[in-house]
């Protein structure tokens, strides 16, 4: 379908080889992307937020691609890696991720979410997993990926001209604070009582990710639309996740680290 016919979405975007498929069957079906790169940033390095840049060039390619936010998260899956109990951790890493993925949705007047899931590849992608995350938010979340295996993904991957781009090694949110066990069939109610917990507990710095994200958000976006700068692709991530006030930086086009060591975290 011709690029925009059917609306905006936000496309939860890693480094990896699923994500990024899914956001080009999106696009395919004439939905403009919005992409959101959650980085274990301060936590890791930042090497994944370079692939992810190198990986949206490509999908520039086939105009399906408006932008990319990237969001620092690993001191907040520090933090609740310290408070909720561990089989539950990646489902309250993928609420959280969510909640932060609509308010963005929200700003830019997006329709929906989109992941790159398939159904029971790993913990968080079984159906109870899978319930329990959508609960975090009221948007549609669409999982273009669903019932397709590994196999079939790579072979997207390798047409789409990603897969060489997704197959580096960079440290990630998506491996940082993993419990040894976690969860794969967890109950609402469960998930409800311990993220209510966490709001009780330790949300001295947690009340950052509600507020200051959102906060990041609004400010980057206002920016844009004061400056009237809409360009057909741009990379945003926000510069200090600890200052009181933050703003958001427009990366420029850099090689990718070719190690961890190699790139330096703000």
């Amino acid at each position: 379908l011709p690029v925009g016919s059917s609306g905006l979405v936000v496309s939860l975007l890693s480094s990896g080889i699923d994500s990024p498929v899914a956001t080009w069957k999106l696009a395919r079906r004439g939905a403009v992307c919005i992409g959101v790169h959650f980085s274990g940033r301060p936590q890791t390095s930042d090497a994944s937020e370079y692939l992810v840049d190198d990986i949206a060039q490509v999908l520039e390619r086939t105009g399906c691609i408006a932008r990319v936010y990237a969001v620092p998260f690993g001191d907040y899956q520090r933090e609740i890696a310290l408070t909720v109990p561990p089989e539950l951790r990646v489902i309250m890493y993928r609420r959280l991720m969510f909640k932060v993925a609509e308010e963005i949705a929200r700003r830019e007047r997006a329709g929906a979410l989109v992941t790159g899931e398939s159904l029971g590849q790993v913990a968080s992608q079984t159906l109870d997993n899978i319930r329990c995350t959508d609960a975090a938010v009221d948007l549609p979340v669409f999982r273009p990926l669903i019932g397709t295996d590994k196999l079939e993904i790579i072979a997207e991957a390798e047409r789409l001209g990603s897969f060489e781009i997704s197959s580096q090694d960079a440290p990630d949110c998506c491996t940082l604070f993993m419990p040894r066990s976690p969860e794969t069939h967890a109950k609402l109610p469960v998930v409800l009582e311990a993220e209510a917990a966490l709001r009780g507990a330790s949300l001295g710095s947690l009340r950052v990710l509600g507020s200051s994200t959102v906060r990041w958000t609004v400010e980057c976006l206002r920016s844009l639309r004061m400056t009237g700068e809409l360009p057909p692709y741009s990379f945003w991530n926000s510069s200090n996740i600890s200052a009181s006030t933050s703003t958001w930086e427009r990366r420029e086009r850099v090689a990718v680290p070719t190690s961890a060591t190699d790139s330096q975290s703000p």
